[in-house]
């Protein structure tokens, strides 16, 4: 099921979801729109296969940059770190998609 904007709002006043910094102006329909932070996770060179198992930590096979803006190498890959922090109840799943605006710069 998708959250209506009345319901995520319900959900936020309820304390069950959680946004900081939260701002109203943020929230669509059915959404909310997060926005791309300066920090960026590069995943270090070499590492073409990661374990995903639940103790696997993120941080050994990637390092934290802080940039205005990242030049992506052929086959290189990053993630991007949003202002927003989330938390969600377990009974919930999101559901993140990108705007096709800067990403297409390149």
């Amino acid at each position: 099921m998708i959250l209506s904007k009345s319901k995520i709002l319900e959900e936020i006043k309820n304390k069950r979801i959680k946004i900081t910094p939260f701002k109203k102006n943020q929230l669509g329909p059915a959404s909310i729109d997060l926005t791309l932070d300066n920090q960026f996770r590069i995943f270090i060179n070499g590492k073409k296969q990661v374990s995903i198992k639940e103790k696997t930590d993120y941080k050994k096979y990637t390092k934290l940059i802080k940039r205005d803006f990242v030049i992506l190498e052929p086959g290189q890959f990053i993630l991007g770190i949003t202002k927003e922090k989330i938390k969600l109840p377990i009974t919930f799943a999101e559901d993140c998609k990108e705007e096709a605006d800067s990403q297409d710069w390149g």
